[in-house]
């Protein structure tokens, strides 16, 4: 998922586009939106076990400019293979 995320740079040479992934059972999703500026916003949702007495969600974005992406792809890499 993060070397997906890490090509949003080159997909979006112009600045515009969206792209999302989601887990099959759809308790985690996570997407990224750039504008025609080049500002790109990621969200992240959790939900909880689907029928559960208690359904729960949570949710939080960040945004920065698409330059900023490969730098930032690289230090999610090195966190996540280490």
């Amino acid at each position: 998922m993060i070397f997906r995320f890490g090509n949003i740079a080159m997909i979006w040479p112009t600045g515009l586009g969206q792209e999302s992934w989601a887990t099959l059972e759809r308790e985690f999703q996570i997407s990224a939106s750039c504008s025609a500026s080049g500002s790109v916003f990621f969200q992240v949702k959790f939900y909880g076990a689907s029928g559960a007495a208690e359904e729960w969600q949570a949710s939080a974005g960040i945004g920065f400019e698409l330059g900023l992406l490969p730098g930032l792809a690289a230090r999610a890499r090195a966190f996540f293979v280490n």
